[in-house]
C-alpha cells in the first residue's frame, strides 16, 4: 500500500521535477532563436551586401526590425538559466553585456539611419518622400525605444539575479 501524499506536496514535487526540463527547453529555444536571428542578419549584412545608400537604408531598417527577435532570444536564455537555478554569475553578466550592447547598438543604428536619410533625401522623387520619411520615423522611434529599455535592462542583468539565501 502506497502512503497518501497531500495534494499540495504532489504539486510541489511535480513542479520541482518539471523545472529542469522547462529550464533546458527554454534555454535551448533561446539559443536556437538567437542563432537563427544572427544567421539572418549575417546573411543580410555580409551575403547580400551591395554598394549604395539605398541598400544600407533597407539593411538598417531590417536590422532594427529584427531587434525584438534578438531580445526575445536573450530573454529566453536568461529565463531558462533562472528557472534552472543556475548560479553562474559569469553567464548572467555575459547576457547583461549582450543586452547593454544591443541598447548601445540601437543608438548607433539610429544615428546611421539619420545619416542615410540625409544622404538619400535629396535624390528622392516627390511620391516616395512620405514613404521614406515614415520608414525613418519608425526606425528612429524603435531605436529610441530599444535604447531606453535595453540599456537599463543590460545594467540590471549585469548585476545578476538576487537570490535569497535560506537560513
Amino acid at each position: 500500500m502506497r502512503p497518501k501524499i497531500p495534494a499540495a506536496s504532489k504539486e510541489a514535487l511535480t513542479a520541482a521535477q518539471f523545472a529542469p526540463h522547462v529550464s533546458r527547453a527554454t534555454w535551448a529555444a533561446g539559443v536556437i532563436y538567437l542563432f537563427g536571428t544572427l544567421v539572418d542578419l549575417g546573411t543580410l549584412w555580409i551575403g547580400q551586401r551591395q554598394p549604395g545608400v539605398q541598400w544600407e537604408f533597407v539593411a538598417v531598417t531590417n536590422t532594427v526590425e529584427a531587434w525584438p527577435r534578438m531580445v526575445l532570444a536573450v530573454g529566453l536564455i536568461y529565463l531558462g538559466l533562472y528557472v534552472g537555478g543556475s548560479v553562474s554569475k559569469g553567464l548572467y553578466r555575459l547576457l547583461g553585456l549582450l543586452m547593454l550592447l544591443l541598447g548601445l547598438l540601437a543608438v548607433a543604428f539610429g544615428g546611421l539611419m539619420a545619416l542615410n536619410y540625409l544622404s538619400v533625401s535629396g535624390s528622392l522623387q516627390a511620391e516616395s518622400v512620405s514613404l521614406v520619411r515614415s520608414a525613418v520615423v519608425k526606425t528612429e522611434a524603435l531605436c529610441a525605444l530599444y535604447a531606453v529599455l535595453l540599456i537599463p535592462l543590460g545594467v540590471f542583468a549585469l548585476l545578476g539575479p538576487k537570490h535569497k539565501r535560506s537560513s
